[in-house]
């Protein structure tokens, strides 16, 4: 873990760091949310039609604009992490309400409206959270927890094997010191905890 942090030399980037930084690139949310449609879509048929792509577009592209947003805009600039943090959940909150929007305007029930509601759900939870204890619960766990609980849950229980690519998330963000451990493992609880509630309910 030590190898993984930088020195006190903040141009010192070692290749601990870089695989850490690569790691949190290559598992974003937005990833594992394509990631889970298409595989709901090929085992259950889930997302027919203009579904597929008006969701896609919610749960994944619609997430991401808020870094080029910050990047853009020169008022953003200031205080760009806090910024970038703030304008990724705004957006992400907006896109998953859009993908339960689009859910129930394309007649979506069982698998495929519950995840809809659980990304909302889940974001819902976070940005309030957030907003009420300043507590950052991770949104990076939180976007990987969900979909393969979703897809063990739904598709097949094997998918659970996918939580073994939290250890190298958790470890990536402990290292880079984007969240600690309680926010970690909260993050990765509360989709969870959503699914269960809304298969309960619904």
């Amino acid at each position: 873990m030590e190898a993984a942090v930088q020195n006190n030399n903040p141009g010192c980037v070692t290749p601990a760091l870089r695989v850490a930084k690569l790691v949190r690139v290559v598992t974003i949310p937005p990833v594992m949310a394509v990631a889970l449609l298409l595989t709901m879509r090929l085992t259950l048929g889930a997302f027919p039609g203009w579904t597929l792509w008006a969701v896609m577009g919610c749960l994944a592209a619609l997430p991401c604009l808020g870094y080029p947003l910050c990047a853009a805009l020169p008022v953003l600039r200031k205080n760009k992490r806090k910024n970038e943090r703030t304008a990724a959940v705004i957006l992400s909150v907006a896109g998953y309400a859009g993908a339960c929007a689009c859910a129930f305007a394309g007649g979506l029930t069982g698998p495929d409206r519950t995840v809809c509601l659980i990304y909302l759900f889940s974001g819902l939870t976070i940005a309030l959270t957030q907003k009420l204890t300043g507590l950052h619960i991770s949104g990076h766990a939180c976007g990987m927890s969900g979909p393969i609980a979703a897809a063990s849950w739904f598709v097949h229980p094997l998918f659970l094997l996918g939580y073994l690519l939290l250890l190298p998330v958790v470890v990536s963000s402990l290292a880079l010191k984007r969240h600690n451990g309680w926010e970690l493992a909260i993050g990765a609880a509360v989709p969870v905890l959503a699914m269960l509630l809304l298969n309960a309910l619904l």
